[in-house]
């Protein structure tokens, strides 16, 4: 990611500020990494304990003016939903848990393709230290617009609001609710608005609580169900997206060769393989100077 920041930072022909999205930033190390890059960060954390730790790491190592904190979950629908197996801790791992509404946080969630539009996230009238961003601080007609979705489940909005420029790297890392938030930046993605993208995927055994109710669901039913849709998913980035894929073995050094997989021959063993770190990239053909 460091390496891609720079890369785009020293491009002389780029016309537009250089940006980066970490949904589900923990404590805030990728976030980070990018703001010193010269990025400008959009990061997503609903605990709010580490929503501090983030705002304090950015005001002390002076990357608040280009670090924005967003207190919601990311999701492929817009949901309140309560967090579950979080940890006060070095770890920081929380989960969205589709049965515990009345959980000690309680989350909106937030699809990637509807964030709010660059201006009003990095504004020239806000405090210079504060990186920590409220839905009503973003304006009331983006906020109305959101709470619209989580009331009615109206998917459909107005893109006059929505962020529709380029995102230079992309890190998704939400325990176990990757593929529902790698499918909510579709609308980013089809434009060809995203140029790298990193991601946790797998093991299937950890999309067990993207399905609401699977307690009392036969498992089986439950990983061919979430298998399904991975599988469709990665056709629609390889196809439609026109991306190429890359995975690395969680365990391996990313100083590792990239193992270059092609998706139709790989998909088909999808349920046995452990957990993945995947890269998706604009094929050469499809790449851009922004």
């Amino acid at each position: 990611m460091k390496w891609i920041l720079r890369v785009h930072r020293r491009d002389p022909y780029r016309s537009v500020p250089l940006v980066m999205v970490d949904a589900g930033s923990n404590h805030g190390l990728f976030s980070l990494v990018a703001g010193s890059s010269g990025a400008h960060v959009i990061a997503f954390e609903p605990q709010t304990h580490l929503q501090s730790i983030i705002n304090m790491a950015g005001r002390l190592n002076q990357l608040s003016h280009r670090l924005r904190i967003l207190p919601f979950a990311v999701l492929d629908q817009f949901k309140k939903l309560g967090m579950t197996k979080f940890e006060i801790n070095d770890g920081g791992i929380g989960s969205l848990d589709y049965n515990s509404p009345n959980a000690a946080i309680v989350t909106h969630t937030i699809r990637l393709d509807s964030l709010p539009i660059y201006d009003r996230l990095f504004s020239n009238d806000r405090s210079a230290d504060k990186s920590l961003v409220e839905l009503e601080e973003l304006g009331n007609d983006y906020a109305n617009m959101i709470q619209t979705r989580l009331d009615k489940q109206v998917q459909s909005m107005n893109e006059t609001f929505l962020f529709r420029q380029p995102i230079h790297f992309l890190k998704i890392d939400v325990e176990g609710f990757e593929v529902p938030a790698l499918k909510s930046a579709a609308g980013l993605f089809e434009q060809g608005l995203v140029e790298n993208t990193i991601l946790e995927f797998g093991p299937p055994s950890r999309w067990d609580v993207t399905v609401e109710g699977y307690q009392r669901m036969d498992l089986r039913q439950v990983r061919e169900r979430t298998t399904r849709d991975a599988k469709a998913l990665l056709h629609k980035v390889v196809t439609d997206w026109k991306l190429d894929i890359h995975l690395l073995p969680a365990e391996v050094m990313v100083i590792q060769p990239k193992i270059r997989l092609y998706v139709n021959s790989w998909l088909g063993n999808l349920m046995t393989y452990p957990e993945m770190k995947m890269n998706l990239r604009k094929s050469l053909t499809q790449r851009r100077t922004w």
